[in-house]
């Protein structure tokens, strides 16, 4: 099944990035394309989907963390060949220490064991929002929504999900 550990974008900045992947992506093929429905997001940890383990067990082994806001700032624009072809666009987002601690602190506890954590974790975690997967090498110019890629302090919620990005919302503590 598969499970992960994100932040996810509050609105209104969470649209915000919705419409300026869409504006991306009606200039170039898309494979990749943020619908309206799409929830914005970070992710910390990642497991491979053959992992056995549920966000319910995930939610149950970090509850004092579910629901944490997290500010996070954006840096600009990551514009990535893809192995298989194309090109992934991302919003990078900044690894402040208070996210490299979060992060290490996840690891630490071991909800999943580090063998089956798919993303990169330590140095090599690479904070992003991914916005875009271009068919194709990147043929046209981007548009760069220069507000939206240098904002700071964007507000965010830690939450667990499943494979597919599909997020189990836990209310904010008061």
């Amino acid at each position: 099944m598969g499970a992960s550990i994100s932040l996810l974008v509050l609105e209104p900045v969470s649209t915000e990035i919705i419409r300026y992947s869409q504006k991306m992506c009606d200039v170039q093929r898309s494979s990749v394309r943020l619908s309206e429905k799409a929830e914005p997001h970070v992710t910390l940890l990642k497991t491979r989907d053959d992992v056995a383990i549920s966000p319910a067990d995930v939610a149950e082994a970090i509850p004092d963390l579910l629901g944490m806001e997290v500010a996070i700032d954006f840096e600009g624009l990551n514009i990535l060949p893809s192995r298989s072809g194309g090109t992934w666009v991302e919003i990078q987002v900044l690894k402040s220490d208070e996210l490299a601690k979060l992060h290490r602190a996840l690891i630490e506890r071991g909800v999943f064991p580090e063998d089956s954590v798919e993303n990169d974790i330590d140095d090599l975690f690479r904070t992003h929002i991914t916005v875009a997967r271009f068919i194709e090498d990147l043929r046209n110019p981007v548009p760069l929504d220069v507000e939206l890629l240098r904002r700071k302090r964007v507000k965010t919620v830690l939450v667990v999900g499943a494979s597919g990005n599909t997020f189990y919302q836990i209310p904010a503590r008061p």
